[in-house]
């Protein structure tokens, strides 16, 4: 959404605010940042198969790891690894693409991360390369109160932020 659109309250992701910014405002709306973190990876084919960011780091970098992400910010996927010492190529994809085998063997890869959203994409594909990195966001608590303080409202539709 372009900034200059009308809402309510803004999410914002990356970096989180320090701890003693309750209130944050971006344009005059209430606004709230996302944290996300990475989980444990776990092989496609083989989901019991897990490998921690850091040992998946050691046996491909620097040059043969590929992280592949069609996802609404595939960037934000990117900047996450980068975070934990992941530094391949990175590919992203228009939000929703769809996966053939054909597009993963054609990546000069020995290593290639995905989303768990893109994960769901390509539970046909037969390829032992590819690791899926799990992503959570942690909503901010002050996000929680706000819609809580909304929703005990006798008419939540009439509130001011």
């Amino acid at each position: 959404e372009p900034a200059s659109r009308e809402r309510d309250a803004t999410l914002m992701t990356g970096v989180s605010s320090p701890s003693n910014h309750i209130d944050e405002y971006y344009l005059g709306r209430r606004a709230f940042t996302l944290s996300s973190q990475l989980g444990t990876p776990y092989q496609l084919n083989h989901p019991s198969n897990t490998q921690p960011l850091s040992s998946i780091a050691d046996a491909y970098l620097p040059n043969k790891i590929t992280a592949i992400a069609a996802i609404g910010n595939p960037q934000r996927f990117f900047d996450d690894l980068l975070k934990q010492g992941i530094a391949g190529k990175c590919i992203g994809l228009a939000d929703h693409a769809t996966y053939t085998p054909a597009f993963f063997s054609a990546i000069n890869a020995e290593c290639i991360l995905i989303t768990e959203k893109d994960a769901v994409k390509c539970t046909s594909i037969q390829d032992e390369r590819i690791w899926v990195v799990p992503m959570s966001l942690e909503i901010p608590n002050t996000l929680a109160e706000w819609l809580q303080s909304i929703l005990q409202r006798p008419d939540p539709n009439r509130y001011t932020l």
